[in-house]
């Protein structure tokens, strides 16, 4: 089972759904307690708080191997999207590309996928004023030294660059899709050169 509580003991499955609730389709926790509350069952949002830090704790130690994986993957690939995180305030932070202190009030969420050499996908999520590249630079921080340079495969933007190893950097194919339906347009005869091959 899982921690226990007061005088309740909260199963795997309970804490799972609620993590999912909470962090997965972003619940409050005061609108789960009254949701809990009218089936008859409070789940106060102390309780709640308590019981993710135990999920939390439970499964750092698999996000740190995760990172130390995805960071001798050969081939990486990663973007950004926009993310709401009502809680984070703009702060002062370095700028990755010339360490410049700006201030940051973008959220992202940072999504990282490694290739192992077996096949294995390792993904990472990071939610928060960061970029792929940053996220990026905390993951390549744990590659074991002496490894070839990795093929990170992500969009041209300057946020998606790393400090900390040397990278063969590929193109992302929606990008390159999209500026072939450009050249099409100004390059017809060309274009249908590479649509054919």
């Amino acid at each position: 089972g899982g921690s226990e509580g007061g005088s309740f003991f909260y199963d795997y499955y309970a804490l799972a759904a609620l993590s999912l609730l909470h962090f997965g389709l972003g619940m409050p926790m005061y609108r789960l307690d009254q949701f809990q509350s009218l089936v008859g069952e409070r789940f106060p949002e102390s309780t709640q708080f308590d019981q993710l830090e135990f999920v939390a704790n439970t499964f750092s130690p698999m996000l740190k191997y995760l990172y130390l994986w995805g960071a001798n993957c050969m081939l990486m690939q990663g973007d950004d999207i926009t993310s709401r995180v009502h809680s984070l305030q703009p702060i002062l932070k370095q700028r990755q590309s010339d360490n410049k202190i700006t201030y940051r009030e973008g959220i992202h969420s940072s999504l990282f996928i490694g290739t192992d050499n077996e096949g294995n996908l390792i993904p990472i999520i990071k939610t928060g004023i960061i970029y792929f590249g940053e996220l990026l630079d905390e993951i390549l921080s744990l590659r074991t030294p002496g490894l070839p340079a990795p093929r990170v495969v992500c969009d041209g933007s300057s946020v998606n660059t790393t400090s900390i190893v040397v990278i063969e950097k590929g193109g992302c194919w929606a990008h390159l899709r999209e500026y072939a339906k450009t050249a099409k347009k100004n390059f017809p005869v060309e274009a249908q050169l590479y649509y054919e091959n």
